[in-house]
């Protein structure tokens, strides 16, 4: 059920991890599930590569509201806004799961870009990746009401970490919880329940233990391409 890779359409990325990993001035880092890696109004002068595990990416505004932004897989770069710009963190960085990371310094980012290509073009997929969840997210919240985005935000974490039990169901295996898709579409947890129960009702999904069982992936689909929507 996960998505194409889109680094293994240009990069290895083993070989570049293998590469990062042997470079005696590069830190990796062990962070273990929960952890905050950097927090928002931080300034932080490292950038950061995650080699295993899930990051997710939160902002909160000055009434303590937060929204999520993003969970991110490996392969991806994070901080790079106050890492380029020099400027505090925009957003925090979580450890969901146990997580490995390789922090670089802006002086080895400038050699290891001079020194290998594929870094350079790791950072731009990693960023274009970014920006295409970004986008996606502003389409949402201006042209759809709230169940269809919360059943295509259901169907994005399908394609990243969906797979199918011995019944056929598929099974999200990220610990969800109702207000966690709450802050990732930016709305409230009582509204979110109520749509949740009403798929339920229709025997499209249930949650279970922070995990989503979609036992209807056929009616799912067809709510988001009747509007014309793909994914």
């Amino acid at each position: 059920m996960s998505a194409i890779d889109i680094h293994s359409l240009w990069i290895n990325r083993q070989s570049f991890i293998d590469y990062l990993s042997t470079d005696p001035s590069l830190t990796t880092i062990a962070c273990l599930k929960d952890t905050f890696i950097f927090d928002q109004g931080q300034k932080n002068r490292y950038l950061y590569y995650i080699v295993e595990g899930l990051v997710k990416i939160t902002m909160t505004n000055i009434r303590g509201e937060e929204k999520m932004l993003s969970v991110l897989n490996p392969g991806v770069f994070i901080n790079e806004n106050s890492f380029f710009l020099n400027i505090d963190s925009m957003a925090s960085a979580q450890a969901i799961t146990n997580t490995k990371l390789i922090r670089i310094s802006r002086s080895d980012f400038k050699r290891i870009a001079a020194e290998n290509s594929e870094f350079t073009l790791s950072m731009i997929i990693s960023m274009s990746m970014k920006i295409r969840i970004l986008t996606a997210q502003v389409e949402y919240l201006t042209f759809f009401d709230n169940k269809t985005h919360l059943a295509i935000v259901i169907q994005g974490l399908i394609n990243d970490f969906g797979r199918k039990d011995k019944s056929g169901a598929i099974v999200v295996d990220l610990p969800t919880t109702d207000q966690d898709l709450a802050n990732y579409l930016g709305i409230r947890r009582e509204t979110v329940t109520k749509i949740l129960s009403k798929f339920k009702a229709e025997g499209i999904l249930e949650k279970k233990n922070k995990r989503l069982y979609i036992y209807d992936h056929q009616k799912l689909s067809d709510m988001i391409n009747g509007l014309g929507l793909s994914r």
